[in-house]
Formats: structure tokens, sequence, C-alpha cells
């Protein structure tokens, strides 16, 4: 983005406190109306990013623009009519009141020893409405919990009605509908052009609703740009350390991601599994034998099913057919292979359409090996599970001593990590 369409840009910023580099050559830049996330693990830097864009902490090296203008040769009031900022940590020493709180957000328009206007006080109940505490109107802070307070600091800030809003950690101390219903005023304040620039740690939330994200690591710009290019795998192991799946969410179309944990391999180890699964009911199931170090295969899958999504993004090798094509010779001959190779056979409740139907009728005709159904009905009878031929075919294993009901991912576990007599 060109400096001169910035609100707000960063360039070669420093930041040393005696020996530590806490920032490194840290360039970024956003434009009006845009929402910016800045995210990144404990340490990286975050909050003293903001402090240096609110000009609470003075850089090394390196400058900043606010509108094309050095930030330095802003007065404190002028500079306060641009920007307004949300701290991480606010002490109340003092016991003022809400109202009193919210109304220090127009002392930049205020004059001195001077009433506030009508028009103060008409900002100050919008952005108290806005922020979900004009019930708190006349209240001592001494008396409102962590939430609430963040939420008078929040309603202060906007109360201020900069054209930059600088945000650390905003929604930390809030439930998740007041995280939703802060976020969502924010992002409807960039509609109307404003600029915000928000720490999150919430990754999905910040996938949700910012146009744009910063990702520091180790005081550093490790990735910058839209949440589909920044919050890859690669980028979310390498700075975080974590391996996640990501998603796009079938509603809203953003990202959304989720952690891949790592458990204590099961006692046996090395134990084969194939999974027979589809519509997303194998999911969780992957996780758990990925996250156990099974050696584990599934298929046969449509390339549309939600768990084949799955299995790619977990390495998992899978069996696979082109959406609404019948099961092939050369699937077929390959299912069986794996089946005759694995130490134990899982397969999930599921829709039975014709293909999973030839799933289960080919795992009845060939596996000599321990099954296992996994499901969250508690009902030992497999017709409240699944119905028609898929029901006898199960009941058929059940009742042969084939395949046996599991109805958690806990006794899945239990099972993979004890022998299993058929």
């Amino acid at each position: 983005m060109d400096i001169t369409e910035s609100v707000i840009s960063v360039t070669d910023v420093d930041v040393k406190i005696g020996t530590a580099e806490i920032l490194h050559k840290i360039s970024a830049s956003a434009g009006q109306g845009m929402f910016v996330g800045i995210i990144g693990p404990n340490g990286s830097g975050k909050s003293t990013l903001i402090h240096c864009m609110s000009r609470t902490l003075n850089p090394t090296t390196g400058n900043i623009l606010i509108v094309g203008e050095e930030i330095e040769k802003y007065s404190r009031k002028e500079l306060a009519k641009m920007l307004c900022v949300v701290p991480q940590e606010s002490m109340r020493t003092f016991d003022f009141s809400v109202d009193d709180i919210v109304m220090m957000g127009r002392y930049p328009y205020q004059k001195l020893l001077r009433p506030p206007e009508p028009h103060d006080r008409e900002a100050c109940q919008k952005a108290m409405a806005l922020t979900g505490i004009s019930h708190l109107s006349g209240r001592s802070i001494s008396t409102l919990s962590g939430g609430e307070w963040q939420r008078v600091l929040i309603a202060r800030a906007l109360a201020q009605e900069t054209p930059l809003l600088l945000l650390d950690e905003p929604i930390s101390q809030l439930d998740i509908n007041h995280q939703i219903e802060i976020l969502s005023v924010l992002q409807s304040l960039t509609r109307q052009g404003s600029t915000v620039i928000c720490v999150i740690h919430d990754l999905n939330l910040a996938s949700q609703y910012c146009d744009e994200i910063i990702m520091l690591d180790q005081g550093t710009v490790y990735a910058v740009g839209t949440p589909h290019k920044v919050m890859t795998q690669e980028n979310i192991r390498v700075v975080f350390g974590l391996d996640v799946l990501i998603k796009t969410h079938p509603t809203t179309g953003k990202l959304y991601l989720l952690p891949i944990y790592h458990r204590r391999p099961i006692k046996n180890g090395g134990r084969k599994v194939h999974l027979i699964c589809g519509g997303g009911s194998g999911t969780e199931i992957m996780f758990a034998l990925h996250a156990a170090e099974c050696d584990v295969r599934t298929g046969i899958l449509s390339m549309n099913d939600a768990d084949y999504s799955t299995s790619i993004q977990l390495g998992i090798p899978c069996i696979a057919e082109p959406p609404f094509s019948p099961i092939t010779d050369v699937s077929r001959s390959l299912l069986e292979e794996s089946i005759g190779t694995a130490d134990l056979v899982v397969f999930t409740s599921m829709p039975f359409e014709q293909e999973n139907v030839d799933n289960l009728r080919i795992v009845s005709e060939c596996c000599n090996k321990p099954i296992l159904l996994v499901t969250d009905c508690f009902s030992k009878n497999i017709e409240n599970c699944m119905a028609g031929e898929a029901a006898a075919i199960v009941n058929r294993m059940i009742s042969d001593g084939r395949a046996a009901m599991v109805t958690s991912i806990e006794a899945l576990d239990q099972c993979l990590g004890k022998e299993y007599s058929s």
C-alpha cells in the first residue's frame, strides 16, 4: 500500500530496551476502512508495536506516519483527535464513575474548565450503547468485573471519535457473546471509514473479522496480508509451534483453524487401522488416531467429502473416487488390500448412500480382522444408528462376533490401547 494512502504507516521500526531487541525492522501500514489484526505468540512484540503506534513508546529507530505526517509532529491533543488506544491493562486507581471514564474520551475536544457540551454527552451515550454498558451508567468503576471494565475502556475509546483505533487484546477478558459484539462494532466502524488495528489472540476471530493480518514472530514481521495468505499450516506451525487443520467455513467463507492435538502414543504402538467413514463423521476419529500415532488409512471416500479433506490435511492415505461415481474395481482392490494388512477396521455411523453400502459390503465379505463401530448412538440397537441394508450388514457382523460397538472416542482409544480379542 502506498504510504500516501495510509492512515498509519510504520517503516523499519526497531525497539531496544537495554541490550534486548524487542522489535526489529518492523514495516506495516493500514489504509482507511481497514480492520488489521496483529497476531503472534507471547513475547513476539505485539503490545510493543501498539505502544509505538500510539506514541506511548518511542522506537529506537524508524518512522511512524499518521496520515502522512510524522507522529512526533502532532501535539498531544492533536494526536488524541487522530487515534485512540485501548490498552491491555489499565489500573482503576481512583473511584470514578463509569460515565466519568467514558467522558474522558472527549478530552481532546473540550475546553479547559468548561463543562461537557451536549454533543459530548451524545457521543458518550452512543459509545456506551454500542459496547452494551448503558446499564452501568452511574456505577463506580470499583464495582465492575474485569469484562465490564474492559468494555468501559472500549466505550471511552469509541467516544473519542478518531479515524484510527488501536486496541491491545480488547476482548481478552470478555465472554464469547461480548467478544462477538465488540468485534462486530469495530467492524461496523471500518465500514464507516475508520481504521482499526487490533491485537487478537483468537486466530479464528482474527480470520473472521480482519481484512489483513500482521503476524509477528520474535520481534519481526513473519507474514502480512489477507487471512488466507497469512494463516497457512506452515506459518502457524513455525510461529506458534502448533499443527492445525485449516478449513473454510461453509456459511461465512472465512478460514477457521482446528488444532491437531498430540496425545501419548497408544501402548502397543504401530497399530494399523483402516477407517471407513463419510460426511464428516470420521474427522474426530482421524484426529484421535493420528494423535495416537496409529498407522491410519481411510476410504473409499468421495473427493468432495469433508472426511476426504481431513485425511489430506492430516496426511492420511485415502482411497478416493470422484463425486457421484460408483466404486471402481481398482478402488475395491485397494480397499481389500488395506483391510487385509490392517490390525483393526473402524467404521462410523454415517449416511449410507449406495457407495457407502458398497464399503460395508466389501468389509463384510473380505474382512477377518476385528471391526469397531464408533457411534454417538448409545443404544445397542443398530437400527437406531443406521437403516436398511447397512443395518442388516452391521447386525450380521455383530451377531457373528466380528464387530463390536463403541460409543465414544475414549472407548475407541481404550480398545486401541490394549489387545482386542475377536
